[in-house]
């Protein structure tokens, strides 16, 4: 082959080759830096997921934690109000006998008629009495107050022994009646529940209370 015909033949393949390898490593580098790009790109999508993944758990952990604080609070409370009704309910059976054994001993019966017959003479009006009394009472313990009673009423106070009466006495007098038997001095649950638990209130430690 001519020399003046292999020459340029040859400069023209080795631009040829010289382009080809250029634009490879071009389109290498490219893919290189593409695949670089979707690697960042998939770290950072990985990263977002995982922060909002803490994020969520984190949120529902303490969605959970304040949930389990409240049902442990309603639980306890619920355990505190049931021992406290269960009290109540022991010292309510335990004021019952205290109070009969109160009217049994003579000395504490006589402060307890004393009480009741002062009150009575100031709050009921001045008609005849009617008192009620538990059976086997010994009206004598009526003798220090008989001249009084009869100038407030008018009258000597009428006796009645009552079946139902374990304790203490009802005076009846125009329409109105104060009742010191047992039975009435409990009458109002409610006021003798409050009473009874602002007294278990007061007993109780500081880090005890409701």
């Amino acid at each position: 082959m001519n020399d003046d015909v292999q020459a340029p033949r040859d400069a023209l393949i080795g631009l040829i080759t010289a382009t080809r390898e250029a634009r490879s490593s071009e389109i290498l580098a490219q893919a290189r830096e593409q695949a670089h790009a979707r690697v960042r790109a998939a770290f950072h999508e990985a990263r977002v997921r995982v922060s909002r993944a803490v994020e969520e758990e984190r949120v529902r952990a303490h969605g959970m934690l304040a949930l389990n604080e409240a049902r442990l609070e309603t639980h306890n409370r619920q355990r505190y109000q049931d021992a406290v009704q269960h009290m109540l309910a022991r010292t309510r059976y335990r004021l019952d006998a205290a109070l009969q054994a109160r009217w049994q001993a003579p000395e504490q019966r006589r402060l307890w008629l004393g009480h009741l017959l002062e009150q009575a003479l100031k709050s009921l009006p001045a008609a005849p009495w009617r008192i009620e009394h538990p059976p086997g009472w010994d009206d004598a313990e009526l003798a220090p107050w008989r001249a009084r009673i009869e100038a407030h009423a008018g009258a000597v106070p009428t006796l009645h022994s009552d079946d139902r009466i374990a304790g203490g006495l009802r005076v009846q007098a125009g329409g109105a009646s104060l009742d010191a038997t047992i039975a009435g001095l409990l009458a109002d649950e409610r006021a003798v529940q409050a009473r009874l638990l602002a007294l278990l209130e007061a007993a109780l430690p500081p880090e005890e209370a409701p």
